[in-house]
């Protein structure tokens, strides 16, 4: 069986393997996450310590996207509650001890952009969870308010 060695640039995790290659990435991988995973909100890693952040999930009812609100949950990223970077992640602890936590799935973090005008996700892929697909202007659909 071939050893690997495995190297994250993103956390510094190492370690060698001795099995398929296909599993043992994966192995590794889960098991350095699993050992920083209780500190820091891994799926964000664009976070710095001087911006902000909202907190979202997937509602477990319907699979919707919300964002914690000052009262429970909200389908609006505009009703979101915005945290600073150096206190999201104790928020998102509290988020998932809450009584509502066992109502939503997948808790975490999104950065914020800080040049926005409003509350902005400074990703693509939060864009998306945030505002909709994105579509080009020319395939966009038509408004047409007097059709039923």
């Amino acid at each position: 069986m071939p050893v690997l060695q495995y190297r994250s640039e993103k956390n510094g995790c190492a370690g060698l393997a001795r099995a398929p290659i296909y599993s043992s990435l994966r192995q590794l991988h889960a098991r350095c996450l699993k050992g920083i995973g209780s500190e820091v909100d891994v799926r964000n890693n664009r976070r710095d310590m001087t911006g902000a952040s909202v907190i979202t999930a997937n509602r477990l009812l319907d699979g919707r996207i919300v964002w914690l609100a000052p009262q429970g949950w909200s389908e609006a990223i505009g009703q979101a509650r915005v945290f600073d970077n150096a206190a999201v992640e104790d928020a998102i602890k509290q988020a998932k001890a809450a009584a509502d936590a066992n109502t939503v799935v997948g808790i975490y973090g999104v950065q914020l952009d800080p040049d926005a005008t409003q509350i902005t996700p400074l990703t693509v892929r939060e864009r998306i969870r945030a505002f909709g697909p994105t579509v080009h202007p020319d395939f966009a659909p038509v408004e047409t308010p007097h059709v039923h």
